[in-house]
């Protein structure tokens, strides 16, 4: 997500020089996409998200959970709990 802007905006000025018949001064040379990388393109270092805002981000985003669930935690002690249907 740290470089989510950064990425927009270069895809969108990509667009924008596409749109405007711009390329770079080797452009009519390039066969395909670029498979190497320069430093401009490396992803920040950040930490890995808390568990709990992993999971409130992906039900934003997707509408549910993908990598578990905020109940696994008490998953035992749910299924000691009587009348509990599982």
């Amino acid at each position: 997500m740290a470089a989510v802007d950064k990425a927009m905006e270069r895809a969108q000025k990509a667009q924008r020089d596409a749109a405007q018949g711009q390329s770079g001064l080797f452009g009519l040379f390039d066969e395909g996409p670029r498979t190497g990388r320069d430093s401009s393109e490396d992803l920040p270092n950040v930490a890995d998200w808390e568990e709990g805002e992993r999971l409130a981000n992906e039900k934003d985003v997707l509408g549910f959970f993908v990598s578990g669930h905020p109940l696994d935690k008490y998953a035992e002690k749910l299924r000691n709990l009587a009348g509990v249907i599982s």
